[in-house]
């Protein structure tokens, strides 16, 4: 019985000592606002919520920067997020997504509209020249109105292919210049196509419209109903509203 209670008073005693210690060792390893003679809390912190090598809890140093020198926005000490892309959206080349810099022109010195500053695109031809072959291909569908009123579906048809032909060619040399032009009409829209010159489905529309005109000679024995003229019609009305805003 008395070496039990020995025992359990060495045990006792020992437990106090270790909380005693404990106490003591941590009073004087930190002070009563919890940091210590390093100017750190228990977590590596200091007083400004700092760790020793400069980043606060977030991550970001004094200047607002993470270790990989980006702030809160994602952008470095010069401007430029992960991408290379500043706030303005702006590489560090000077130009944006679509390939323009501030003053909206391209590296080519073009603006979005396909001009430069001495008024003229890639092709080498000016407001004036589009203009005249709008009006070429307004006269053909005024034209080609009358013929399908008359039923004469097959001479519709034939000028309608002559104002494909026109309308593509323009927005081709507007955009990529005369020496992406070919000879066929069907090649020409696939160069529309394989540069994205104009919206996906209006190309399916312009091949649909191809395939119901004539080749470039009269023939009156061609078996086309109304609407399919009709239709290639309001095809070659829709690429002339195209061609207008070139104009």
């Amino acid at each position: 019985m008395i070496k039990k209670a020995l025992i359990g008073l060495a045990v006792a005693v020992a437990g106090a000592l270790v909380a005693g210690g404990t106490y003591v060792y941590n009073n004087l390893l930190y002070d009563k606002d919890g940091y210590n003679k390093h100017g750190f809390d228990k977590d590596g912190y200091d007083r400004d919520g700092y760790d020793k090598d400069g980043f606060d809890r977030k991550g970001f140093d004094r200047d607002g920067f993470d270790c990989e020198g980006y702030d809160h926005e994602g952008f470095d000490k010069s401007g430029f997020n992960r991408f290379g892309v500043d706030r303005e959206g702006y590489n560090r080349n000077g130009f944006d997504r679509d390939g323009y810099d501030r003053s909206g022109k391209d590296r080519q010195g073009y603006y979005k509209s396909g001009y430069n500053s001495e008024g003229l695109d890639r092709g080498g031809k000016s407001f004036d020249y589009y203009n005249e072959e709008l009006q070429k291909i307004e006269d053909i569908l005024k034209k080609a109105h009358g013929q399908m009123k008359n039923g004469e579906f097959g001479y519709a048809l034939h000028d309608i292919r002559i104002g494909l032909e026109k309308g593509v060619k323009c927005i081709i040399t507007h955009w990529k210049g005369d020496s992406f032009i070919k000879e066929k009409l069907d090649d020409n829209i696939t160069v529309c196509k394989s540069c994205a010159l104009l919206p996906r489905d209006f190309i399916e529309e312009l091949y649909d419209a191809k395939n119901h005109c004539n080749p470039l000679q009269h023939d009156t024995d061609v078996q086309k109903d109304y609407g399919q003229v009709h239709f290639t019609y309001k095809v070659l009305e829709e690429l002339s509203d195209k061609i207008k805003v070139l104009t």
